[in-house]
């Protein structure tokens, strides 16, 4: 890297930096970083962290920073505001009329940089003007400046911001690594109260407490994070198999996350919901998991990643642990469809219900749900057909086969443990409507309790079953009201959905 320096300057331009020329102090460690070649790596995904990734930078290449959004041209006065005390990395190349430089801030050039200054205004195709630098000083609290990776976060498209992360969630977390990318540079302020993170890394190098108090007392430390703030690193990366709570949706950091996010925008819904972590409702589903000491997270998450297939990757989704007994879901349609959030809700729903009411290999006690309906301007039903039409019918023949073979293995573990089957079912779900049903065995007749044993009609005719089975055409009795706010309704069948739905994917 290659400091500017004043023999590089024209006779006309202003003093360089002040009197102390800062460029010529810059620290070996931060022109290291810069020297770094190559586009920054989004870092390595870990259950036991989110990685929290600096969004915004002070480029002398992005257009933000210059006043009207239009970068300078060759026969352009390039002038930095007096008052801009910032680090800027420079192009490879550049070519100007002239520069006008700031009394406090760096410039950084690559190495072999090729820098013109020709004195010509107005030549060729580009007319010379004032072209004005103006970066923004971005706020640490300010969820709008991370992009988050987390394993708890579906679909995984770096290229698409997840609209189901929480405010809260967007900004670093106690168990959060934080980076601020290679090749950019950056102004940030408003780092009080001093945030908890496990890890910081600038520029493609790692930063512990005592690295970080060096770069914070040099004259660049005081130019890319201001007013002396503090950062408590930790090293300490969540290590609880049930997960970690994120602490930012406690006062008084959530107030300061929430202010930067008022007024709430328009909602296309009518019926928004509350989301732990948000600023403000939404139009979403979620789903509340109370969970006991055998939750596991990644156990958990393990039905999201077979449900995420080429139809439910149009749903944004995020895991968290808001208590120690709660597990939050978010989800949220990325397109304008407003079904297929629902439909992926219920489907997790229904299939988590039925294990807490048998097998309960979740370490879930309960499972509630709850959804925004009443969309404005809600696509037609051809629309929505199409929208749920694509993904194929053996796609869905071998999602529906995914599940029951998992429902398969948690039975197993159920019959190895109990020796014995208390019931089984099918999950069958609509993918041109909201409507998710199950099939439920009825529990053996040897261990019915009297009140409840079938008439002697019925037991003449099912004598030679060992259960009722819906294939069968015997009717199954509803869940009882104290559950049907909570689960998706269970209705009477005469034929085994599987036999449709393969019949359906064969054609």
């Amino acid at each position: 890297m290659v400091a500017l320096a004043n023999r590089y300057l024209p006779h006309n331009s202003s003093s360089f930096f002040g009197a102390n020329n800062r460029m010529e102090r810059m620290t070996s460690k931060w022109l290291l970083c810069f020297a770094v070649v190559g586009f920054y790596n989004v870092v390595r995904q870990s259950k036991a962290e989110d990685v929290k990734v600096w969004a915004v930078n002070t480029n002398f290449d992005n257009p933000r920073n210059w006043e009207g959004g239009r970068l300078p041209c060759a026969n352009d006065r390039v002038i930095f505001s007096p008052s801009s005390s910032s680090v800027v990395l420079m192009p490879a190349s550049l070519a100007a009329a002239e520069m006008v430089l700031p009394v406090n801030g760096e410039l950084v050039f690559p190495s072999n940089a090729v820098f013109n200054l020709t004195g010509n205004t107005a030549q060729g195709s580009c007319v010379g003007q004032d072209a004005q630098f103006k970066p923004i000083v971005d706020y640490w609290y300010s969820p709008d400046n991370w992009n988050i990776s987390s394993d708890r976060a579906y679909p995984r498209f770096p290229s698409r911001r997840n609209k189901a992360v929480s405010h809260a969630y967007r900004v670093p977390c106690t168990f959060d690594s934080v980076q601020f990318p290679a090749r950019t540079s950056f102004s940030v302020q408003g780092i009080n109260p001093a945030p908890t993170i496990t890890s910081l890394r600038i520029n493609d190098l790692d930063y512990n407490t005592e690295d970080l108090s060096k770069l914070l007392a040099s004259s660049t430390g005081k130019l890319l994070f201001h007013d002396n703030p503090t950062l408590n690193i930790v090293n300490s990366p969540c290590s609880d198999p049930s997960g970690c709570i994120c602490g930012n949706q406690k006062p008084p950091v959530f107030s300061i996350i929430c202010a930067f996010k008022f007024p709430c925008a328009e909602l296309k819904c009518l019926d928004p919901i509350t989301v732990t972590g948000h600023c403000c409702p939404i139009c979403a589903t979620k789903i509340i998991a109370t969970t006991n000491s055998d939750f596991r997270m990644d156990r958990f998450l393990e039905l999201h990643d077979k449900l995420y297939n080429e139809i439910f990757n149009q749903v944004d989704s995020f895991t968290s642990k808001i208590s120690d007994n709660e597990v939050q879901i978010v989800f949220v349609d990325d397109t304008a469809t407003n079904s297929l959030a629902n439909k992926l809700a219920l489907l997790m729903h229904t299939i988590y219900n039925t294990d807490v009411k048998s097998v309960q290999s979740y370490g879930i006690n309960s499972i509630t749900i709850q959804k925004s309906e009443r969309f404005r301007n809600q696509p037609s039903t051809s629309d929505q057909q199409s929208s749920s039409n694509g993904m194929s019918s053996g796609g869905i023949a071998g999602l529906i086969i995914a599940i029951i073979i998992c429902s398969g293995l948690g039975a197993a573990l159920y019959i190895y443990k109990k020796r014995q089957i208390e019931g089984f079912s099918f999950a069958r779900f609509d993918l041109q409507s909201d409507k998710i049903e199950l099939e439920l065995g009825t529990t053996p007749h040897d261990e019915l309790e009297p009140g409840d044993a079938p008439s002697s009609a019925a037991a003449a005719k099912d004598s030679g079953k060992g259960f009722d089975n819906p294939i069968y055409g015997t009717s199954v009795p509803t869940e009882d009201s104290s559950d049907a706010e909570e689960s998706p309704e269970v209705n009477d069948f005469v034929e085994n959905p599987m036999f449709n739905i393969l019949e359906d994917s064969s054609k």
